[in-house]
């Protein structure tokens, strides 16, 4: 398989370093499942703080903040819990990425850096992922997706560009981009496949 298709490892050392924030991002995720998988939804983000574990070493808050960014948005989690275990920074990363009715996803702060990083490995995962299970199992995929094929792509496609303009030269946008045009290669559903939003 394609090498950008596999997901980033986290090196042992890295593990230990982060071992809280993955500990309790996992028993804030127990139980939850990756949409229309089996899949324990830990594990996206183990891969997205795995990423950013990778590309941005010396930077932990936003690293612990890979490991936490869904805690708000998808457990019970609320900002003072992770302020107060992992530090008022990452708190305020994993709040800059949690998705709120009012504001577009793509309409992130892009002149906060580590806030576009942060969003870009949860892409880069989620791309990825994308893109293997629409290899395995074709376009009935986008019906995990409110909205369907047409939103999620719109959604990828926005966020690809806002990203792309705001750390071009970063290996982890470059890797978005290239992820995105992979995605974009992938055959659209036939008129009807797609659930419509």
């Amino acid at each position: 398989m394609n090498e950008i298709l596999e997901p980033q490892p986290l090196a042992a050392a890295d593990r230990a370093r982060y071992a809280q924030a993955i500990a309790f991002a996992e028993a804030a995720h127990d139980g939850q499942l990756r949409k229309g998988t089996d899949q324990p939804y830990a594990v996206h983000p183990l891969e997205v703080g795995a990423l950013l574990a990778h590309h941005y070493p010396e930077r932990p808050d936003l690293i612990a903040a890979g490991f936490l960014h869904d805690t708000i948005e998808d457990t019970h989690v609320r900002r003072e819990d992770l302020a107060r275990r992992f530090g008022p920074e990452t708190a305020r990363l994993v709040v800059a990425v949690t998705k709120r009715w009012y504001r577009a996803p793509w309409s992130l702060d892009v002149g906060d850096l580590d806030v576009v990083r942060l969003k870009a490995a949860d892409c880069v995962s989620n791309i990825r992922a994308t893109v293997v299970d629409l290899r395995a199992h074709g376009p009935q995929v986008w019906h995990r997706f409110r909205g369907g094929e047409r939103t999620k792509r719109d959604y990828y496609r926005r966020l690809t560009h806002s990203i792309g303009e705001a750390i071009p030269a970063e290996p982890l946008a470059l890797r978005l981009i290239e992820l995105q045009r992979l995605l974009e290669a992938e055959r659209p559903a036939a008129r009807g496949d797609a659930r419509p939003g």
